[in-house]
């Protein structure tokens, strides 16, 4: 996979390293990987409220919920799904 070529440690800046935790949270659920935690997409979250991106924002969101929806913790799921109706009023 070409994000595997991807050197995480060449990544320098905020804004890169929040976009690649979404890329990377997207990937890793869509080929049904376990998560040990939620703090990348967190990283994300604070990163895009802190700048006000909407759009980015409900994609972490929506990739923190869909985590969840996997571990059947249905309130985080709902929490999230909130966030992002929520935010998406705010910055509108």
């Amino acid at each position: 996979m070409v994000f595997n070529l991807i050197d995480f440690d060449n990544i320098t800046e905020n804004e890169d390293k929040a976009y690649y935790y979404i890329i990377e949270t997207e990937i890793k659920y869509r080929l049904d990987e376990d998560f040990e935690t939620d703090e990348k997409i967190n990283y994300s979250i604070d990163y895009y409220t802190k700048k006000l991106d909407k759009e980015k924002l409900s994609s972490a969101y929506l990739y923190k919920a869909l985590i969840y929806f996997d571990t059947m913790d249905k309130k985080n799921v709902l929490q999230n799904l909130k966030n992002i109706i929520f935010r998406r009023e705010c910055y509108a």
